[in-house]
């Protein structure tokens, strides 16, 4: 269908105005703090950049975590100025721009897809309304303000880029022949590479292809392919087969990532049946309070009747599933919405080691579900032009006021740690995060009344209960009662894959004379009841645990069951090389040289096993090993002269 460009409703005009409207919504949100993993990815390039002064592609070619997702990497690499000086607003500038492209993805998707019979007009507001609810969708707002989440917006910039420039070309070309054909695929795995530079989930692009083919085929916008099964084959076949290789290759790795998690891979999956429900809901019924990073509250399903909204989820997506093949030929509408939204999650909705739940996983499955809407109010236009635009009012001032309001919560420190603990009162991230704002804000007897509260809502779980103790340590409240109880809640407690760094600072709390109820007797118990159970078996975890033991014997005055749980740490970890800089020490003070020169070697090992190693730590190595040298040399010449 060709559209009249000229008049009042134009596309540039249309689109302008939902740029304009989505950057008026979404701005405020930009002056937030950064979270969680954002100053995490942000700290890893640091030391590596500003002290190393590392190029990218030399920090590219050395880590393979970079390697991954070397595109966002590299816009990391590119603002690491703005973060040195505190600018997040920059930071966060950049995930609204690339948003907004999006946006315009999103508009030209719609109209190069709009069902066929509609006037010129009626294809503008549909795409419009489109490209603005998919814009301020409270769903999508965590990819704007959650900078690393760059990564998927820029994923879903080459994924839009791939469904549109197929859309085009499959109109403009019958793809006939083979090589229109194989132009059709090349275009395909071009965008599917190209997204995958920025995150594995770009990889969904083979299936959105499939559902736009469907699509476009059920509304007579293009000619049926007359090689169907090769196209299909071509599409599906073979990037799946390839798929499967490399998840076999890294099914060891996936396996070890479950140790760090508080699931299986089955009770993740059965947990899964009731967060696309939860995600169905949120988006068509999106509401004050959804919005967010923490939804550990959500209770993971053990099996189908445990709880048993699990049955009733799985049954209710198994019937979902079931009218969307029912109606492919009577309302392809309903089909697209519905394929488009399941075959988003088939990667992040299974029984990989992910967390739970996230909202930007729904920032292109809810293409989908929004096209349907719009696709029905425009439809309703024709015969109900008042109800058509009631329901487009009210759609459009509860999404833009939700996604104001949420705005709103994620500008300031303040905000975040207040509202979402607030609506996420069984989350005890959310409330870790209330009591760390107080904690920055200088109030630590608030933050203890939370961490009391967490604590007694979650008794076996030890990250918190050692947050709990390091606290009441720093305060100097008397712990002699929390101590006992919290070695009570060791054995067959919740792990948690960053509780070395919380133990380690109980540590510090303990040898800097803080925690003045606790004996080194009671230190050592706890840390061997943590290395006695399964559950914090994880390597960096358990050598970690060693480590600490080594420390309090250390701080004992014993040196030899100091250097047997370096070993142990070691023999679980080799890449601990401030575990080698404890065993040079110990070594020296005991004037046992040859043994020093043996803990070198580890050392020199390890060092040379690591893919990147700052310089720092090869002139700390350095300095110790002349350091040794000296002092073997002095020893040596002193016990000359004393025969």
């Amino acid at each position: 269908m060709r559209l009249n460009l000229t008049g009042d409703y134009t596309p540039i005009s249309l689109l302008g105005i939902v740029l304009l409207v989505a950057t008026a919504i979404l701005y405020p949100g930009l002056s937030g703090p950064l979270l969680l993993d954002d100053t995490l990815n942000l700290n890893f390039l640091l030391p590596l950049v500003v002290e190393e002064n590392l190029s990218f592609w030399e920090l590219a070619a050395s880590d393979p975590k970079v390697r991954d997702r070397v595109l966002p990497f590299a816009s990391f690499y590119l603002q690491l100025d703005h973060y040195l000086v505190g600018n997040t607003e920059a930071l966060k500038r950049f995930n609204l721009i690339v948003h907004l492209l999006n946006v315009v993805l999103v508009y030209v998707l719609s109209l190069l897809i709009s069902p066929a019979g509609l006037r010129s007009r009626e294809t503008l507001m549909l795409a419009a309304m489109v490209a603005l609810i998919w814009a301020v969708h409270p769903q999508q707002q965590s990819t704007v303000f959650y900078v690393v989440q760059r990564m998927t917006s820029m994923s879903t910039f080459f994924v839009l880029l791939g469904c549109c420039s197929y859309c085009y070309l499959r109109r403009h070309y019958n793809a006939s022949s083979w090589y229109q054909l194989g132009c059709l695929i090349g275009v395909v795995y071009s965008f599917v590479v190209l997204g995958g530079l920025c995150k594995q989930s770009a990889f969904l692009l083979i299936f959105y292809i499939a559902m736009l083919e469907y699509w476009l085929g059920a509304n007579r916008l293009v000619k049926p392919l007359e090689h169907r099964t090769s196209f299909y084959l071509l599409l599906l076949a073979v990037p799946l087969s390839a798929l499967a290789v490399v998840l076999a290759l890294r099914f060891p790795q996936l396996d070890q990532v479950f140790i760090t998690r508080d699931f299986t891979p089955i009770e993740r999956l059965l947990t899964q049946t009731r967060v696309l429900c939860l995600y169905l809901y949120q988006i068509w019924i999106p509401s004050l309070g959804n919005s967010g990073l923490f939804h550990d509250d959500i209770i993971k399903s053990v099996d189908l009747l445990t709880p048993v909204t699990t049955l009733y989820s799985l049954l209710f997506l198994a019937a979902l599933i079931t009218l969307g093949f029912a109606s492919r030929k009577r309302a392809p509408i309903l089909c697209f919405a519905i394929g488009w939204y399941f075959l988003g999650h088939v990667m992040e909705s299974t029984a990989l080691p992910l967390e739970i739940a996230f909202e930007h996983r729904n920032y292109l499955p809810i293409f989908g579900c929004i096209f349907l809407f719009a696709s029905v109010v425009v439809g309703l236009a024709r015969q109900h032009r008042i109800l058509s635009g009631m329901l487009c009012v009210v759609a459009m001032t509860v999404t833009g006021g939700i996604a104001l309001w949420n705005s709103d919560v994620w500008s300031s420190s303040r905000n975040i740690a207040v509202n979402w603990a607030l609506t996420k009162p069984a989350s005890m991230r959310a409330q870790h995060n209330l009591a760390e704002y107080w904690l920055s804000e200088d109030y630590p007897y608030e933050a203890d009344k939370v961490y009391s509260k967490i604590s007694g809502q979650y008794p076996r779980h030890a990250m918190m209960q050692t947050v709990r103790l390091n606290l009441r340590c720093r305060l100097s409240i008397d712990t002699s009662e929390d101590i006992a109880n919290y070695q009570r809640m060791i054995p067959g407690s919740v792990g948690h894959v960053g509780i070395a760094a919380t133990l380690d600072k109980l540590v510090n709390e303990f040898l800097e004379g803080r925690c003045q109820s606790a004996t080194t007797m009671d230190m050592v118990k706890i840390f061997k009841l943590y290395v006695a159970d399964p559950a914090y078996a994880e390597p960096y975890t358990l050598s970690s645990l060693f480590f600490f033991l080594a420390k309090i014997h250390v701080f004992r005055g014993e040196a030899d069951l100091a250097l047997q749980n370096l070993e142990a740490s070691v023999g679980v970890y080799p890449a601990r090389l401030d575990v080698y800089q404890w065993q040079l020490s110990i070594a020296m003070s005991l004037k046992n040289y040859s043994l020093a020169d043996s803990y070198l070697e580890g050392y020199e090992r390890a060092l040379d096993a690591l893919p990147l190693v700052p310089s720092m730590h090869r002139e700390r190595y350095s300095q110790l090993r002349e350091l040794v040298k000296k002092r073997a040399s002095v020893e040596l010449k002193m016990g000359v002269q004393r025969g």
